[in-house]
């Protein structure tokens, strides 16, 4: 996250899109809907997004 805060213009943002995309669609897998299966991709997502607004 420091690289791209300090350097945006190095980074892709079509990239974290992809991994956006990735992670939101992990939640159809989803069958018990507990925080042991929802919080790693709330995480990505949550990394994705930030990483799309720094850049």
């Amino acid at each position: 996250m420091l690289k791209g805060w300090k350097y945006p213009e190095t980074e892709n943002g079509f990239l974290f899109l992809g991994s956006l995309f990735s992670a939101s669609t992990s939640f159809t897998e989803i069958h018990h809907w507990n925080f042991a299966e929802v919080a790693f991709p709330i995480y990505l997502i949550l990394l994705s997004l930030t990483m799309l607004f720094l850049i």
